[in-house]
């Protein structure tokens, strides 16, 4: 969760299938139409219904949200996506599509971040270690508009809302740690001047219960010394993420990736804590993406991420 996880959501987002220049351009260049009464325009792209790959990149995050410790990670992958009529998985999502509507989106979002070693980090030294988590949930997404700029670039903004239940394992139990949600604009400027370059972003704010924070913030008596005081955790406001990053099609089977999540934590419901140690962090991922086979049939669906 937070920044510890960067290069994993983004892997999950890009690799399971995986953010604004300024907006004063794209409105100046919206087309005549799309300021009517009449809806914008809403992009269909021919894809092919599997897709098996590779891909794997490199983390540079935090041991959790609000963490000052690094937690850095260099993974490798493959993936597989499938896009069927009324069956989706890939994109970061389990998608079932009743209707495929240009401007609402119901489905199924996840989610997953690194473990951390308590030994080594200095504010949780003695404390139990943080497990892998994985965070599944409803997803509902409505696209704001979605407007052609020249002959082959796109302006899309759409407004997300999720909720996920988060479980933590050590692959040998699985425990539930609660409920992380948010919401979230999510901006896509496609095929930047006519080339194969991208630039996305995607900034909101994130809630989480008290099980999921507990599991963060909380230290017990137990665990106490004369640097660590004894913490009750509750639930409430995590932080704020920004979420940007560019990316280029090399070729139509191979792409890079490079983002950057910025985290903002100030009035967070356990910055009290003294596992809190820091109110601002900046991580970073790079991830590659080679689509190794493409199956030759296809099917018509709305731009994907």
């Amino acid at each position: 969760m937070g920044q510890a996880q960067s290069l994993w959501r983004l892997m999950l987002l890009v690799l399971s299938g995986v953010w604004l220049p300024q907006l004063g351009n794209a409105v100046d260049n919206t087309p005549d139409n799309a300021a009517s009464s009449k809806p914008p325009a809403f992009t269909l792209e021919r894809k092919p219904v599997w897709e098996i790959g590779l891909g794997g990149g490199y983390s540079g995050g935090f041991d959790y949200p609000a963490s000052s410790e690094r937690n850095q990670r260099t993974l490798f992958l493959p993936y597989a996506i499938y896009r069927g009529p009324t069956f989706r998985v890939g994109s970061g999502r389990v998608q079932a599509v009743a209707v495929e509507d240009p401007r609402f989106k119901l489905d199924l979002s996840v989610g997953a971040s690194f473990n951390a070693d308590s030994d080594g980090n200095s504010a949780r030294s003695g404390m139990p270690d943080l497990d892998f988590l994985f965070e599944v949930g409803p997803r509902l997404e409505y696209r704001v508009f979605d407007w052609p700029i020249g002959d082959n670039s796109r302006s899309t903004l759409s407004w997300e809302n999720y909720i996920r239940a988060v479980f933590s394992t050590d692959f040998t139990r699985v425990d539930t740690r609660g409920v992380r949600l948010g919401s979230r604009l999510r901006y896509q400027y496609t095929d930047i001047g006519g080339k194969p370059i991208d630039f996305f972003a995607r900034l909101g704010p994130i809630w989480g219960s008290a099980d999921l924070q507990d599991y963060f913030y909380q230290v017990d008596p137990a665990f106490a010394t004369d640097t660590r005081a004894a913490f009750k955790a509750g639930g409430g406001y995590l932080g704020s993420e920004l979420f940007y990053g560019i990316r280029f099609w090399a070729t139509r089977h191979f792409r890079l990736i490079a983002g950057s999540t910025l985290g903002f934590y100030d009035g967070a419901a356990n910055e009290d804590s003294p596992l809190f140690e820091q109110r601002r962090s900046t991580s970073y991922a790079l991830v590659v993406i080679w689509s190794i086979w493409q199956s030759p049939n296809a099917i018509e669906v709305f731009q994907e991420d």
